[in-house]
């Protein structure tokens, strides 16, 4: 086990192998709650494994990892012979507080509404609703309260894509393909176009953005703002201001190891998309058998 005391440098995991920061990131064990928590509060393929990472790295801040997504969450259960939303976040404490007291998670939205059922019990499936275009905000509240009392002392940082579009696409292309991180140790097999697909991943994106937006506005959270596009175009500068943010004002941004997941039919499906949208508006009936490859 690596000692997570100091910044380490950035270790390629073996290609085709479990995510390294899933079985070889325990610290020392942790006896007690910890001193404060740092909730990574994002979506899927917003950056959160490139901030993740970044965060792990530099040291002080935690192993935000997707504890409690349906992906993770078996494994982790089995390995620290656990079960159960409460006794995964207490056997979470023991083994992932860093040595300075703090405990890191990156939360999607979906898991944590699935929390809630397990803490509070009860159906929050409404929660996610908007009902006359507005959300619940008392409910939203209890969510936020919640969310207070189970994780210490907690910071909120949003991570969100401003480009939702392209957000969609990429979540289209990982399920597609069942890569959600690339090190750069294959070729990125072609993905099948799908209209209707990619239209829902980007009307998820857009919808759990502004759950997030409305949870922090009816708990009276003001979390820490961070885009992907920044985290991207000016990752040092974007990953320094977080930092100070969260009181690590001399931690040293690490060397991104995950590298973008770019295809080359990418721009291509784009442009269909944007097409296919515009014709859907007018009562168009977008063809969706073809190869994004082949157009």
């Amino acid at each position: 086990m690596v000692d997570k005391q100091q910044p380490q440098g950035p270790a390629l995991p073996q290609a085709g192998g479990v995510y390294d920061l899933v079985d070889d990131a325990d610290y020392p064990a942790w006896n007690d709650r910890p001193r404060r928590t740092i909730l990574l509060c994002a979506h899927q393929r917003t950056g959160s494994s490139l901030l993740g990472e970044a965060m792990y790295f530099a040291g002080g801040m935690g192993c935000p990892v997707e504890y409690f997504h349906g992906g993770f969450r078996p494994r982790f259960e089995a390995r620290w012979h656990t079960s159960g939303a409460a006794g995964l976040l207490e056997a979470a404490f023991h083994h992932r507080t860093d040595p300075g007291g703090t405990f890191a998670t990156k939360l999607f939205w979906k898991d944590l509404v699935g929390l809630a059922g397990e803490f509070e019990g009860g159906d929050w499936s409404g929660v996610s609703a908007l009902r006359d275009g507005s959300p619940d905000t008392a409910r939203l509240g209890d969510l936020g309260h919640m969310l207070r009392i189970r994780f210490p002392q907690p910071r909120f940082v949003h991570l969100f894509r401003r480009d939702t579009i392209r957000q969609g696409l990429s979540h289209h292309a990982a399920m597609e393909t069942g890569r959600w991180r690339w090190w750069g140790m294959k070729e990125q097999p072609p993905v099948a176009y799908d209209f209707d697909r990619i239209l829902k991943c980007v009307m998820i994106a857009r919808r759990t953005r502004t759950m997030w937006n409305a949870l922090f506005a009816a708990s009276d959270i003001r979390p820490i703002e961070i885009a992907y596009e920044d985290l991207l175009d000016n990752y040092d500068a974007t990953l320094r201001r977080l930092f100070a943010a969260l009181g690590q004002p001399d931690a040293v941004p690490p060397p991104p190891r995950l590298k973008r997941q770019t295809r080359p039919e990418t721009e291509a499906m784009l442009q269909r998309f944007h097409r296919d949208l515009a014709s859907r508006a007018v009562g168009g009936r977008p063809d969706k058998g073809d190869r994004a490859d082949e157009t």
